[in-house]
């Protein structure tokens, strides 16, 4: 008789897991109904492996990721917001799970919360599953019993994060499909089309023209130093991996890139988008503001910029408020100094941080659309002239040949 494993929930809500023999997955789930568990996943034991190879779990999976989180953040809010109970939720959540690493996942946390622990505390058992932020802020809301409020601002500021990581990727596509076509149009030239033209050169008893031997010259180095050329790009790679992991070099180099035209001002938008509205949800749920510095600090990836907020929270610690060390910080633009001081002056900081985050994020979108306006024609102007003439240059080789042939 065939045997089939299953998940299921009792009436107390625990995780029940085991496998029973049944003619049919029919008789399994009359089987498991009558004795009063409600199954959301059941699959027949094949010898060795339980489930399909696909939906075995494996040691080296990677964590949920940023759309996982943006989902299971997203149902959490939905669900709770109807007034579901935390248990109910959670259980929905795992049967609505297309992953099973996020399934999984979210079965350790239903089976936590149904032992006693909050929902901050089980989600902090699952290792790198919920980023640092994410637990601190879903312990605020414990504590001031404003749970479902908060996996609404937390769903809204991932739902913005993903839209903005969706319009660059988007942008980014074209101009990355012309450096592909131009690197595979300059690869078919010297290494197919150049050799095949060497010859005729050399039985017509002439020499090609000086760009058609400097490009035999590269071709040649290409084939024999191969190993050596992609041997030097891993060590260069290596020691500029390990140059970044000292601090000091770090800050450095994301200086210097705050300082680049149009792609400074749009890395600081949005470092700066991210840290308001973080900062917001904290200040909203009832977090302390060193707290929320340091958790909004945490999230600024640009190393030159999280070390001037870390100068800004020691500041706010020896007393005062927050503009001012903003001020002194020297990379903090005048607008968001200017409306976080209206913000502490009205009593209002937590809404006009929103607002603040709502304007850079409308600053950022235009400042893509400029750059992709600009850097499309531009690269598409570079990589025109760059393939055209090698590509004329090659043309002209072949032309002198048959003026050699007519003479």
């Amino acid at each position: 008789m065939p045997r089939f494993s299953y998940s299921a929930y009792d009436g107390s809500g625990r995780l029940r897991l085991g496998e029973v023999e049944a003619p049919a997955l029919a008789a399994v789930l009359d089987r498991l109904r009558g004795e009063g568990l409600f199954p959301f996943e059941t699959g027949e034991v094949t010898g060795v492996a339980t489930t399909p190879w696909w939906r075995r779990e494996l040691t080296f999976a990677k964590p949920i990721g940023r759309n996982g989180l943006q989902q299971v953040t997203r149902e959490l809010a939905t669900l709770l917001s109807a007034e579901l109970p935390l248990d109910e939720a959670l259980r929905l959540v795992v049967m609505q799970s297309p992953s099973g690493r996020m399934r999984t996942v979210m079965s350790k946390v239903l089976a936590r919360v149904l032992d006693g622990d909050s929902l901050s505390a089980a989600m902090q058992t699952q290792g790198t599953e919920f980023p640092d932020y994410y637990v601190g802020i879903l312990a605020a809301g414990e504590a001031s019993g404003t749970l479902p409020a908060v996996f609404e601002d937390m769903a809204r500021y991932l739902d913005k994060a993903a839209e903005i990581r969706a319009r660059i990727t988007s942008a980014l596509i074209y101009p990355m499909v012309l450096v592909a076509a131009a690197i595979a149009a300059i690869a078919l030239v010297l290494m197919v089309l150049v050799p095949a033209l060497i010859p005729v050169f050399a039985d017509a008893g002439t020499e090609p023209p000086l760009t058609l031997q400097l490009m035999l010259a590269l071709h040649d180095i290409i084939l024999v130093y191969w190993p050596a050329i992609l041997g030097g790009i891993a060590v260069m790679l290596a020691v500029s991996r390990l140059a970044l992991s000292d601090q000091t070099v770090k800050v450095a180099r994301d200086r210097l890139l705050l300082r680049i035209p149009l792609i400074g001002s749009m890395i600081t938008g949005t470092e700066l988008a991210r840290f308001a509205r973080v900062l917001a949800t904290l200040q909203r749920n009832g977090v302390p503001l060193l707290s929320a510095l340091a958790i909004g600090q945490s999230l600024t990836r640009n190393a030159s910029l999280r070390k001037a907020l870390a100068g800004v929270a020691a500041k706010v610690k020896e007393g005062g408020g927050l503009s001012r060390p903003l001020a002194e910080a020297g990379v903090i633009p005048p607008l968001f100094v200017r409306l976080v001081s209206v913000g502490e002056e009205t009593g209002q900081l937590d809404r006009m941080l929103t607002h603040i985050a709502g304007i850079y994020e409308v600053q950022i979108q235009r400042r893509i659309d400029t750059l992709m306006a600009l850097l499309t024609p531009a690269l598409t102007l570079i990589i025109g002239l760059g393939v055209g003439g090698l590509i004329l240059s090659v043309m002209n080789a072949i032309l002198s040949v048959n003026d050699m042939a007519f003479k």
